[in-house]
């Protein structure tokens, strides 16, 4: 199993809908990873609304909010960070 994540805060807003994946190596829960995924990319200036495991980001650079969701791949160890386009266009 392999990591798959965005090098930059860039580049998740470029790919836009793309699923990532990260295998940890201690326990977590969708709260958890979705905190870590946060960090890990430096967004926490860019999150306009957190729900837990869901947030919504906002970029100046861009006119679209990327909304990101947390899940599991079956365990605690296993997750997943789906990424779609918001249902709102900002000017």
């Amino acid at each position: 199993m392999q990591n798959y994540l965005p090098s930059s805060i860039e580049e998740l807003f470029e790919k836009k809908e793309e699923t990532y994946t990260y295998f940890s190596e201690e326990s977590m829960d969708n709260y958890w990873s979705m905190d870590w995924f946060v960090k890990h990319l430096g967004l926490e200036e860019f999150i306009f609304s957190n729900e837990g495991t869901q947030v919504h980001l906002q970029h100046p650079k861009y006119n679209y909010q990327l909304q990101i969701d947390a899940g599991g791949l079956g365990d605690f160890l296993s997750h997943k960070f789906e990424v779609s386009v918001g249902q709102y266009t900002l000017n």
